[in-house]
């Protein structure tokens, strides 16, 4: 009751204290009529064990604070000052019925005569009991809520990881710089709040969590059907384009490049502001000038992007699902090369011939697009623009699969994952992963360094 880190249960159980004890007593009273001696003739005439009765008090000294600071009673007039209701002064017994009867009549007398007190107009008792109780249920549902939420979130879903074990139910985990090690899925691809930002009162939200858990949870029923072949229609379909959509913007390298655009959005504001400013002044001061100059040479300078501004990708789930659904999807089965996946498992590419130097490759309006994901080590999912929709399965060339597992390796964020301990992938995974890697972003012209940050210093 009287701190921050008070037990849910002793809250509870304080609340439940006042219809029980207080209600029958003090309903019908202004919170500013009663005094220190009502309060000891009320608690003198509880019936209940004196462990009962020892709860009792404080919650009534809470709630009383709660009127000063409301400012229905002044400073300093709180009827529960210097009662100490845990200190036992030898009582043998409670009052009888009777003797309450005659307190009560002589109280009630003298509460007949009407005074004020230095304070606004004051509330009744009934309505003081509804808000306080509203406020503390709202603290404990508030307090259920955030020790609930999930804090380690998978940046990849766990049940697809699932389908990348081994016999013991093992991922194999492979990072640039470090030997393979076996993991569970459920302590695999995990970051910690990844998806729930920090927003007002220092709280954060959770709301791009649930709506990825809520679209895992829609696809998962169709894997089985999907990986025997099966044409998928109407909301199966849109479902699991939902899902591929989700799982490529989703990925630490798409909310990443979010952060870097986030970031060049700003430097050009920058930019902008500072033309602006010279034009509008027209005669500019010294530090003005200086300020301009450093701001001229993008080497003088470099930002700095909270990663969380990368969520914004998650935006644009619902119009690359429509790409998806429009294209012509193929499950390939690989005999003789097993595949692996990666945190941004979902990969793209497209003819170099296609891409244009100032405007890049299209992206997935390129009529030359190919989008993989893998099903499992044994099976992948293509989508194209070409060819017809049938129920197949398709057999994957080695040549084939192994350049699926490099493109995989390249569009990787930090980790490969696959079903066994390889060399093989042990050895790509330091060709692709390892060194300085390309930046995701370019904007065609000399712009500062824009570096992703955890947390900002």
């Amino acid at each position: 009751m009287r701190h921050a880190k008070t037990k849910i249960a002793t809250t509870l159980n304080s609340i439940a204290v006042i219809p029980r004890s207080m209600s029958p007593r003090f309903r019908a009273w202004l919170v500013d009529a009663v005094t220190s001696a009502d309060v000891q003739e009320w608690f003198g005439s509880l019936r209940s064990t004196l462990a009962a009765n020892y709860q009792t008090a404080p919650v009534l000294s809470v709630m009383m604070r709660e009127t000063k600071i409301l400012g229905h009673r002044p400073e300093g007039s709180s009827p529960c000052r210097n009662f100490r209701s845990c200190q036992r002064c030898g009582r043998e017994r409670f009052l009888t019925h009777r003797e309450t009867c005659r307190l009560s009549a002589i109280v009630t007398s003298r509460l007949m005569l009407k005074y004020r007190v230095d304070c606004r107009r004051s509330i009744g008792w009934r309505h003081l009991i509804k808000r306080w109780s509203r406020k503390k249920l709202r603290e404990i549902m508030e307090n259920l809520r955030m020790a609930n939420r999930a804090k380690r979130q998978h940046v990849v879903p766990r049940f697809y990881l699932d389908r990348f074990c081994d016999n013991e139910g093992m991922v194999w985990v492979y990072g640039a710089g470090q030997e393979p090690m076996a993991r569970k899925p459920k302590d695999t691809a995990i970051e910690t709040n990844f998806y729930s930002p920090i927003v007002e009162d220092e709280k954060r939200f959770d709301g791009a969590e649930e709506t990825l858990a809520k679209i895992e949870a829609a696809a998962a029923p169709l894997w089985e059907e999907l990986m025997s072949g099966k044409v998928m229609q109407d909301e199966a379909r849109e479902n699991f384009a939902i899902f591929l959509a989700a799982q490529y913007l989703r990925s630490p390298v798409a909310i990443g490049a979010g952060a870097q655009i986030a970031g060049h959005v700003a430097n050009h504001c920058l930019q902008m502001h500072l033309a602006s400013k010279l034009e509008s002044d027209g005669a500019e001061s010294v530090v003005d000038r200086e300020i301009r100059e450093i701001f001229a040479d993008p080497d003088n300078y470099k930002i700095d992007v909270l990663r969380e501004a990368g969520l914004m990708m998650l935006a644009g789930i619902e119009s690359l699902a429509c790409v998806f659904l429009n294209m012509t999807w193929t499950v390939g089965w690989s005999g003789e090369q097993h595949l692996i996946t990666s945190d941004s498992p979902v990969t793209r590419i497209s003819d170099p011939r296609t891409h244009d130097p100032n405007y890049g490759d299209g992206a997935f309006a390129n009529r030359t697009v190919r989008v993989n994901f893998p099903l499992a080590p044994d099976r992948m999912l293509e989508l194209t623009w070409s060819g017809g929709q049938r129920e197949r399965i398709v057999e994957i060339p080695k040549a084939l699969a192994r350049k699926m597992n490099h493109v995989r390796a390249a569009q990787a964020g930090r980790f490969l994952y696959a079903n066994q301990r390889d060399s093989g992938i042990r050895k790509l995974c330091e060709k692709q992963l390892g060194g300085e890697r390309k930046a995701i972003i370019k904007s065609g012209r000399h712009d500062p360094v824009i570096e992703v940050m955890r947390k900002l210093e």
